[in-house]
């Protein structure tokens, strides 16, 4: 048995040794060259090296585990794929973190960068397009004339995701501004902060973007710009203290000439506020024009709210159909147009006639020729008193809440994907739920439309989402109801289904070839035979 029990520990420390992963500890600048885990253990200063930190492989982790790098030209160079750099403090230099080549599958996490002279973090890739880029809870301080081109550039990309991350004071030189999309596709700009920026947020001749619950604040030039790119949607944004709040321009940023048009972009549910403008279109090459172009469920707080100087190019719908739904600002139980309003709070929205006390002007608002919201807000709204029962249901309040209460989903084409929503009952009693969908509601079913919810419980309803047969971004609705003998609530749940070009390998996750299969099934006969050589029993 003693036998026994030696070698199956010579087999455990085996298999120790086939699994245990690269890993090193960086103590200067290096050429990294080989796949694993890598450790900085001090400061590092770089300032007299061209490139201190080089990542000439794939397969890399570089943690900095809160260390500084002083940069030379360029504080880390990346030239392989599957890289993820965390927890790194760079300052000085031209260039904090620059890909030279097809970037793919890069995760930039959790680093502060001081005052580059030109990019903070550059994965751009302008012969071929880079894919998988995650930029997430990173802090770029610029120090006023530093970040000459930028904090973050992203140009000619596919699966981008930037998001939680925090940029100031970047205000002068040939700039990209805070964050730069360009010639990219399938972006995600989400819950990010750029404060006193040149440019908060610019996408230039790119589509499928997404920049949502974000704080655009003091920049110097226009907060959000849109150039040239198609298919986007800019929502749930605090726009305050820019030049221009958001503008729309013909100028595609050089990345692509042939394209000089916008095309159905979705601007909606935004805080436009204190502005010199708020919303602003110009034709910088004098050639394009701006299709469908929706904007809703905005609050527009500016002396000057809009400036459309080519309304004849500029096909605006200020207004969805009136349903019901989340009003931006003011008092109301549906949705149409915009509040409009100025810093003396006596804007068209708080002085127009409302005769009925619907929540909406009388009359439409017009923007520019051409552009008429017809459903523009009133600040006199007045809750209609519930009917008395007569057999039916009535719209007494019914305490309940619904988690989440938005989706975004992203997909591949012609795949499914699943989402769960959690129904949280507050009352007393039981209620019941029913489940119903509008709007493209091909996207989204259910095995389960009508649930039963305990007192004071939750349930929780499976939600099926299917992607279209290309690249889309499509919107339904998931409408809930909740009923209790005669009373009735709904509450209606935007969901945004992002369908995008199916990837191979998850992002993030690294590739694992035929070896490591087969290093895995070796694996797992040693450990079997070394079980049956201790508690196997002798016939």
């Amino acid at each position: 048995m003693n036998k026994k029990f030696s070698l199956f520990i010579s087999l455990i420390f085996s298999i120790f040794l086939i699994k245990q992963s690269y890993a090193a500890v960086i103590t200067d600048c290096t050429n990294i060259t080989t796949s694993g885990d890598y450790y900085l253990v001090n400061d590092i200063n770089g300032s007299s090296y061209e490139k201190c930190i080089v990542i000439n492989a794939s397969n890399v982790v570089l943690d900095c585990q809160g260390y500084t790098i002083t940069s030379g030209t360029y504080g880390i160079a990346i030239y392989g794929s599957y890289i993820t750099i965390k927890n790194c403090i760079l300052k000085g230099g031209n260039h904090h973190i620059y890909s030279f080549t097809y970037a793919q599958n890069i995760e930039v996490i959790n680093n502060s960068f001081y005052g580059p002279t030109f990019y903070a973090v550059a994965l751009s890739s302008i012969n071929k397009g880079s894919k998988n880029l995650y930029v997430y809870n990173n802090r770029i301080y610029c120090n006023s004339s530093k970040c000459g081109w930028g904090g973050i550039s992203l140009v000619n990309s596919s699966n981008v995701t930037v998001t939680n991350n925090y940029i100031e004071n970047q205000t002068s030189g040939m700039t990209d501004g805070g964050l730069l999309v360009g010639l990219s596709r399938d972006v995600r700009i989400t819950y990010n902060t750029f404060n006193s920026v040149y440019i908060g947020i610019s996408i230039p001749a790119s589509r499928y973007v997404v920049i949502s619950d974000n704080v655009v604040r003091g920049s110097s030039y226009v907060g959000i710009g849109i150039l040239t790119s198609d298919d986007s949607i800019i929502e749930d944004n605090t726009i305050s203290g820019n030049n221009v709040g958001i503008g729309i321009t013909d100028y595609n940023g050089g990345l692509n000439s042939s394209d000089v048009n916008v095309t159905n972009v979705t601007i909606r549910n935004n805080k436009i506020e204190g502005n010199t403008y708020g919303l602003q279109e110009s034709l910088m090459l004098g050639t394009g024009y701006f299709f469908d172009i929706y904007i809703y469920n905005n609050l527009f707080n500016q002396t000057t709210n809009t400036y459309i100087q080519n309304p004849d190019r500029f096909s605006g719908y200020w207004n969805t159909t009136r349903q019901t739904g989340t009003r931006i600002y003011s008092a109301g139980t549906e949705i149409g147009g915009n509040y409009w309003t100025n810093p003396s709070g006596n804007g068209y929205s708080d002085t127009c006639t409302d005769a009925d006390n619907d929540g909406f002007c009388d009359n439409s608002y017009t923007v520019a020729t051409n552009n008429i919201d017809y459903l523009p807000y009133s600040n006199k709204y007045v809750a209609p008193a519930p009917p008395a029962p007569a057999g039916g249901r009535t719209s007494l309040p019914i305490s309940f809440e619904i988690q989440p209460s938005k989706f975004n989903i992203t997909v591949g084409v012609g795949e499914e994907t699943f989402a769960e929503l959690t129904i949280y009952n507050k009352e007393p009693i039981p209620i019941t739920v029913q489940i119903e969908f509008k709007g493209k509601k091909e996207i989204v079913s259910t095995t389960l439309d009508t649930v039963n919810v305990k007192p004071n419980s939750k349930a929780t309803i499976f939600l099926k989402i299917k992607g279209d047969s290309a690249p889309t971004v499509r919107e339904a609705f998931i409408i809930v109801e909740a009923r209790k003998g005669l009373a009735s609530n709904i509450k209606e749940i935007p969901l945004y289904v992002y369908t995008v070009e199916s990837e191979t390998k998850e992002f993030g996750q690294l590739p694992v070839d035929s070896s490591q299969q087969y290093i895995n099934i070796a694996i797992a006969l040693i450990v079997v035979g070394g079980l049956i050589l201790i508690f196997g029993r002798k016939k």
